[in-house]
């Protein structure tokens, strides 16, 4: 009867209020389902880049003498770094096709059994996360798509701004054409990045949607557009006390532990050191704030659901 009486529609406030004793009330669990997926990948990620760390230390504390003429560019290491970059790309790939969707998946079922008053445990989180994968990966791909087109069109505007600007050999630039195509690369910039934060917020409800619902990718994402509809300003405001709240909470953990790492780094002249302890100081800290964050966003999503659906009568016809 308790979380019938949750079910209700919450302020900002309460919101925030009911997601904090969440994240404490099932503290281990949340986090033992992120960690469950990042602590291997910040293994493998630390020991996949150990010998290129190496290699770039190495190329930094004993460069190779640079003969009269030549270019800094001629000795550097581009054959070992290059695969280490490819190898971080396709990690990065990885961990948000996969890993990430699975661990969204499995936190949005574990917070909203929770917050229904519902046994959960890690498991069997991940075993929803794990049937609805296919649909979570295919919908997060339609985001990842819209941002390349938006990040095609701003490289095609920057390079159409250099033409303008006369970066060519010989070439003397045309000030008034420069600066136009100055102005218009910062709008089409502007522009973008507002587009880009519209849709992020009509699809942040995409995978609530998909694992509590049992929606397919698409209707997912439909499903989350049509939820957030006319709540975009309210859930663009919740979004932003999120990740201020997010970025205030890593700048207070991460800050002094990269100093420490920095200042051994230079005490013993070791910059892989300094590497890996801001890379697993980083995955350290998505495992603390990521439940949070997906904790709020989940309650959003039943807040809009009891606003606009009735929700809550509904759950009480069906008990």
């Amino acid at each position: 009867m308790e979380s019938m009486l949750r079910l209700r529609p919450m302020s900002i406030s309460d919101m925030l209020d009911a997601a904090f004793r969440l994240y404490r009330q099932h503290f281990l669990t949340f986090i033992g389902i992120v960690a469950l997926l990042q602590v291997p990948m910040a293994m493998i990620q630390f020991v996949a880049q150990l010998p290129y760390m190496q290699a770039l230390q190495r190329f930094t504390t004993r460069p190779p003498v640079l003969a009269p003429g030549a270019s800094p560019l001629d000795i550097f290491p581009f054959a070992q770094l290059l695969p280490y970059y490819a190898l971080i790309f396709g990690l990065s790939i990885f961990q948000y096709l996969l890993v990430y969707n699975l661990m969204t998946g499995a936190l949005a079922n574990a917070i909203s059994r929770s917050y229904l008053g519902q046994p959960i445990s890690i498991l069997s989180a991940y075993n929803i996360g794990l049937k609805r994968i296919t649909a979570l990966i295919i919908a997060s791909l339609t985001p990842f798509a819209i941002s390349l087109v938006f990040v095609a069109i701003i490289v095609g505007c920057a390079f159409g701004t250099f033409y303008t600007m006369g970066v060519r050999s010989g070439e003397q630039p045309n000030i008034g054409l420069a600066i136009a195509a100055v102005i218009g690369l910062v709008g089409v910039i502007f522009v973008g990045g507002i587009a880009g934060l519209f849709f992020y917020v009509r699809l942040l409800l995409t995978t609530q949607a998909i694992v509590l619902e049992g929606q397919g990718p698409w209707a997912g994402l439909a499903r989350s557009w049509r939820l957030v509809g006319q709540a975009f300003w309210r859930s663009l405001g919740i979004l932003l006390l999120v990740y201020a709240f997010i970025y205030i909470v890593s700048l207070i953990v991460q800050l002094p532990l990269i100093i420490l790492g920095a200042f051994f780094g230079v005490l013993l002249n070791n910059s892989v050191l300094y590497q890996s302890i801001a890379s697993l100081v980083t995955y350290g800290v998505l495992i603390l704030v990521l439940p949070l964050q997906f904790t709020i966003f989940t309650l959003l999503y039943y807040d809009l659901r009891i606003r606009k659906e009735g929700y809550d009568l509904e759950l009480k016809i069906e008990h």
